[in-house]
């Protein structure tokens, strides 16, 4: 049964998901965060994915607030008969998607004041990109931290029309800080199908949603304003960097074949999987005594790059790759770090 409440606000532009499991200690940061935000343009839809544990009276709550700001917003609750699991709920979730833009904030985030007031501006500015992403986020949770995209990468560069369907695995950008344009991303997949993230090693909705759009061409547009998203969600933290990069492959190839775009860019995504498989075979050719077959390989991998023009962080950037061509070049050293790794 689903219970919402009225909005001020005849048509909004956003649809906000929020899934719930067991989330009793961490869903009132997230509702605290919403209620702060300074703009109404949204709808809250809050669906419990079948949880043993009870949050009726928290959201009831919630509501009770929403309507009582002098700017309220639509809140949708509904509840789940049974537990369809991280991918399952979230999938749900979007084929109610009404509204012009989607995106998600998981039980445990928090997103500051403006964060909806910024992206709405962005939008209006620059309607047409599918994608519009905020500039940092930090990860107080993970056994890393996250940095500005502007510390790192070329924003200008980034966003490209030919940007390429890796970037969640070959950059620091993380999927949560995303407003999706629904009419794009339905034009790429319209039965809204997602892989099953057990068979392919943490490939999960939000990292499909953005290879989907990418390997597609469509444009991304980055907020110049930092904005705050701290990400406090325990699975989110804990699966964000365990995962498995030939079980994704295969799963990006997959989904390549159901996708709804040109020929000719299908094509060149798949030169661009093979070349990313390519690349990541550089190291072991290099510490299997195949020094010759590794520097071809990288030079191989250069060649590529130059010819279809691609920016320079996509590969030389890749430390690793540049480290394990330098050895590969001087058997000397290559040696003293097969000795080393021993150790």
């Amino acid at each position: 049964m689903a219970n919402s409440n009225g909005s001020s606000v005849s048509d909004p532009l956003f649809f906000v998901i929020t899934t719930l499991y067991n989330s009793q200690k961490t869903i009132e940061k997230t509702l605290e965060s919403m209620l702060g935000q300074t703009s109404s343009n949204f709808v809250h839809y809050i669906y419990d994915d079948g949880s043993p544990e009870n949050c009726d009276a928290l959201i009831e709550e919630y509501i009770r607030k929403v309507g009582k700001r002098s700017h309220p917003y639509k809140v949708i609750y509904e509840k789940g008969q049974k537990n369809l699991g991280v991918d399952g709920a979230h999938v749900y979730c979007f084929k109610k998607i009404n509204l012009p833009f989607f995106t998600w904030l998981d039980s445990g985030n928090v997103v500051t004041p403006c964060y909806f007031a910024e992206f709405e501006k962005a939008i209006s500015a620059h309607p047409d990109y599918a994608i519009y992403q905020a500039d940092y986020f930090p990860y107080p949770q993970a056994s890393r931290r996250l940095h500005p995209v502007s510390a790192s990468l070329d924003k200008k560069n980034f966003v490209r029309e030919d940007i390429l369907p890796n970037l969640c695995s070959a950059t620091n950008i993380v999927c949560e800080m995303v407003i999706i344009n629904l009419k794009r991303y339905q034009n790429i997949n319209p039965a809204w199908l997602f892989l099953p993230n057990k068979e392919y090693g943490g490939f999960y909705y939000d990292s499909q949603i953005l290879f989907e759009l990418a390997a597609a061409g469509e444009r991304r547009y980055f907020i110049d304003k930092p904005l705050s998203y701290v990400l406090c969600d325990p699975h989110s933290a804990s699966t964000a960097f365990r995962l498995n990069p030939k079980l994704i492959a295969q799963g990006e190839s997959q989904l390549l074949k159901t996708l709804n775009f040109s020929s000719a860019r299908r094509g060149f995504v798949l030169e661009y999987l093979s070349f990313l498989e390519l690349v990541e075979a550089i190291p072991s050719l290099c510490l299997t005594s195949r020094e010759k077959d590794a520097i071809e390989t990288y030079q191989e991998a250069l060649e590529f790059i130059a010819e279809k023009k691609l920016p320079s962080y996509y590969f030389p950037l890749q430390k690793n790759k540049r480290r394990f061509y330098w050895l590969a070049k001087h058997p000397h050293w290559l040696h003293w770090y097969k000795k080393m790794k021993k150790r």
